[in-house]
């Protein structure tokens, strides 16, 4: 790739202090095969600032910020820097399989605009690998439903779909793919999956209740306030992925009372225990 010519994806990999970790990433990113690509690290004031030397790549682009100022910046900022037609985001901990870009490339091609292309992953938890391949989707409702797709690694997206929809809600410091992609069905965005596990996710329990609380919040004053585009079935939707979404930090965060009650709430509102079983995927253990 040279500076005349500008690459078909680039490749968005936010980072905060995952020293050991990233190098992983960049390298499933960078070996990425039958594709013209550019891989963007963003920087988010790790402390050490990461040391890409033994990555050096003129594929590579480092983009820093001097202060941590969370994903959804730190993802804007690499779309800001991006060449690409297509943008694609890897968390810094997860890694790809080497043909993930080019099959999805392939389904993008053929397809409008306003549709992402997501695939399956896999990850290993308590020992147990597990493989999950989401469904095709399309309307509110049916993201209203929460992260069911994969979101933040698995995705594919049109450079002119992230211009339609605008960057991520810097005021969020969680959830804010499930925030993107509200507002992305809202503008008439699919969603298309390659029927293969093309990324392996680091799974890690999450504790951190009083941040998901507060992107509850946000979410509510954006998305069920006056002049929301969701529908009664949508905002009841959204209302019981956030009650789930907090059941499970509290359960993470051994506040287990709380978490039942929350996941009371979640099932009064839309009857679930677990994202999968309101949309239909092949989950396999």
């Amino acid at each position: 790739m040279t500076s005349d010519s500008p690459p078909e994806v680039s490749i968005v990999i936010p980072v905060g202090d995952r020293h050991e970790a990233m190098p992983r990433a960049v390298r499933s990113a960078l070996r990425q095969e039958g594709v013209n690509h550019e891989v963007i690290v963003v920087d988010d004031g790790s402390t050490p600032p990461l040391d890409l030397c033994a990555l050096a790549d003129p594929r590579l682009v480092v983009v820093r910020h001097d202060a941590n100022r969370g994903a959804a910046a730190a993802r804007n900022s690499g779309v800001a820097a991006a060449r690409g037609a297509y943008i694609a985001f890897l968390d810094s901990d997860d890694l790809w399989h080497p043909r993930k870009l080019a099959l999805q490339l392939a389904a993008a091609r053929g397809a409008d605009w306003r549709t992402a292309i997501g695939c399956g992953w896999k990850y290993t938890r308590d020992g147990v690998r597990h493989v999950v391949v989401p469904p095709d989707a399309a309307g509110l409702e049916a993201f209203a439903c929460g992260a069911w797709h994969g979101a933040g690694s698995t995705m594919l997206l049109s450079r002119r779909a992230i211009d339609a929809v605008g960057p991520q809600d810097e005021k969020m410091k969680r959830m804010e793919d499930y925030d993107w992609y509200l507002r992305f069905a809202a503008a008439g965005g699919t969603l298309r999956i390659v029927q293969e596990p093309l990324v392996t996710i680091a799974w890690r329990p999450h504790a951190d209740w009083q941040a998901v609380d507060a992107a509850c919040e946000r979410l509510a004053a954006v998305h069920l306030g006056p002049g929301s585009p969701l529908a009664p079935a949508a905002r009841r939707r959204v209302r019981a992925y956030g009650f789930l979404i907090r059941a499970s930090r509290r359960w993470h965060a051994r506040r287990r009372l709380a978490a039942l009650w929350l996941l009371l709430r979640s099932w009064l509102l839309v009857p679930r225990t677990r994202v999968f079983l309101d949309r239909p995927a092949r989950h396999t253990e």
